[in-house]
């Protein structure tokens, strides 16, 4: 017997990433409305930066740089931020606001890069000599750029403002997760000087663990900026509206 065919739908790509610029504009967009919802936005946002998504993949984008749907109580959803995003703003405005206050130079650093060896990790060969060179690390690139290019040319005390991209947030000692062995969750504990009994359980030294390390996390950049005198100041999650480069961006793609 055969059976009937089943339909096929065609399901349209999500577009879900946008760039810094659209994400300034879409933030821009929610602020400026008294109750906002994806109705309102989409069509504002189709005019404003040419977005081609739907309400579906607006929502997702809207759920990745920190809104959340809140019923009224009209019963109607609206978008609200999320408390830990709002709450990161306010810290580095705070913190922006008492540096100038001191009169320290602030710098604003945005980059672009490619991938200069064009190669993957691993790839197939058959033991020959090549001419393949290694992927070229982000960090490391990085944090030679910082100390022989950018850091020569700083005023004394200045900040340095950086985004949250993973480069910029290498660690010492990193904390360690859920899937580390539990002797090297007790040697992090001890290194850190948080007390702890050898009777604990591995969940328990876990939960220690979740709850100290916002307090030790020892970033490499940082590290290397106080020891010219200099500090580090991140831009809160998702906010690329706060780094003034993103103005110049937005320039150069309207221009195109």
């Amino acid at each position: 017997m055969f059976g009937t065919p089943g339909k096929h739908h065609s399901v349209p790509k999500r577009i879900t990433n946008p760039d810094d610029f659209d994400i300034s504009v879409i933030r821009r967009t929610v602020y400026e409305e008294t109750v906002p919802t994806v109705g309102k936005l989409l069509p504002k946002l189709r005019e404003t930066i040419n977005f081609k998504g739907g309400s579906t993949s607006l929502k997702l984008i809207l759920r990745k740089i920190g809104f959340k749907r809140k019923k009224t109580r009209n019963n109607r959803g609206a978008l609200i931020e999320r408390d830990d995003i709002r709450s990161k703003r306010v810290a580095y405005l705070r913190a922006i606001k008492k540096y100038r206050e001191e009169g320290r130079t602030i710098i604003y650093e945005d980059e672009t890069f490619i991938h200069s060896s064009h190669t993957r990790p691993k790839n197939w060969t058959d033991d020959t000599p090549s001419g393949y060179m290694a992927p070229v690390s982000n960090a490391t690139n990085y944090q030679k750029w910082l100390t022989e290019k950018l850091i020569p040319n700083l005023p004394p005390k200045s900040v340095l403002v950086v985004d949250n991209a993973q480069y910029h947030n290498v660690q010492f000692n990193k904390a360690p997760t859920s899937q580390t062995t539990k002797a090297k969750m007790m040697e992090w504990l001890t290194v850190n000087n948080v007390p702890f009994h050898d009777g604990m359980l591995k969940i328990q030294l876990y939960d220690l663990i979740k709850a100290h390390k916002p307090l030790h996390k020892n970033f490499v950049i940082d590290n290397i900026m106080t020891a010219y005198g200099h500090t580090v100041l991140r831009l809160p999650p998702c906010h690329p509206d706060l780094n003034p480069n993103e103005l110049v961006w937005a320039d150069v793609k309207s221009s195109q």
